[in-house]
């Protein structure tokens, strides 16, 4: 697990990546930290528009990410007779260097 946040990098790879798949995204939001004893949980919400396959090879490169972003309880419903809007909370990981120590 990285260390540092790299928060700003994390962001410009979905912003890329959801523009290169041809979604519109919709929301980023920052959820709450999770501190645990080795390492911090930090949640994301995301909403994306777009079609079926669209959105599955957003997924699919969110997942070959080289930092850990697991996507986890996510939605799609119809946004209109083409579309799909999909709601994801997308959690990433940082080590928590001092707790370790």
């Amino acid at each position: 697990l990285p260390n540092t946040l790299e928060i700003a990098g994390l962001l410009d790879d979905i912003v890329f990546m959801a523009a290169d798949n041809g979604l519109r995204l919709e929301r980023i939001n920052w959820e709450a930290e999770k501190r645990s004893e080795f390492y911090t949980e930090l949640p994301m919400r995301i909403i994306v528009r777009g079609d079926y396959h669209q959105l599955g090879n957003f997924v699919a490169d969110v997942a070959a990410l080289p930092r850990i972003v697991i996507i986890d309880n996510f939605s799609l419903s119809r946004a209109d007779t083409d579309q799909l809007s999909m709601s994801m909370l997308a959690k990433t990981y940082k080590y928590n260097e001092q707790e370790a120590k």
